[in-house]
């Protein structure tokens, strides 16, 4: 049993997967204390860790994927499902555990390591869902264009809606819904379909 999912793993490259995610962990610790301006035309500030990180983990989340051995994984087919669901929930608790580890609890007005680990999940489960319609070699891209927007256009009342819950405090609760339905829809899919070809070609 144990020999399966060793071959797993390394297949995924998951051992070095788990190390870069805790390497940008790090680097967002050291840079937990910089803050960046949200929006063009605004002096509303938010500290860099609240997007960095999960912009970071939901991309190389979304890189790894990819399985080298399609054929393979149709063989497998029920342990294949609870060897990429299990990929997903440890991929993903190494940002986010990290987030609460590495980060301080209040960073600025509210929005402390929580809420950095809640968008953690949550892009992260829209790099799994990316890369489940479009591919690996695509899926990375989402996390970063969606963190991407939320910093250049912040509150914007005409398109915010689509990114401000990355922008609420830790208690918020309609952010943490999103992410919860996010992380678990791209979780889901990732899980049930891996990367076997693209959804949107039937």
């Amino acid at each position: 049993m144990t020999r399966p999912l060793r071959l797993f793993a390394r297949s995924r490259r998951l051992p070095t997967a788990a190390f870069l995610l805790a390497a940008a962990t790090t680097l967002t610790a050291l840079l937990g204390g910089s803050q960046v301006r949200v929006g063009q035309h605004t002096a509303h500030m938010v500290p860099s860790a609240l997007l960095l990180l999960p912009a970071l983990a939901g991309a190389g989340i979304a890189a790894c994927a990819h399985s080298p051995m399609r054929e393979w994984d149709r063989l497998g087919a029920g342990r294949v499902v609870r060897a990429r669901c299990a990929q997903a929930a440890a991929l993903t608790a190494v940002p986010f555990g990290g987030a609460l580890l590495a980060l301080p609890a209040e960073i600025l007005d509210g929005r402390g390591d929580l809420a950095v680990a809640r968008n953690t999940m949550a892009l992260a489960g829209i790099g799994l869902l990316a890369a489940t319609l479009f591919g690996a070699a695509a899926g990375w891209l989402p996390p970063l264009l969606i963190a991407g927007l939320a910093l250049t256009l912040g509150d914007d009342p005409a398109v915010a809606g689509l990114w401000s819950w990355l922008l609420k405090t830790d208690a918020d609760a309609s952010a943490w819904g999103v992410a919860v339905a996010c992380w678990l829809s791209g979780a889901v899919l990732h899980a049930v379909r891996g990367d076997r070809g693209h959804l949107l070609s039937g």
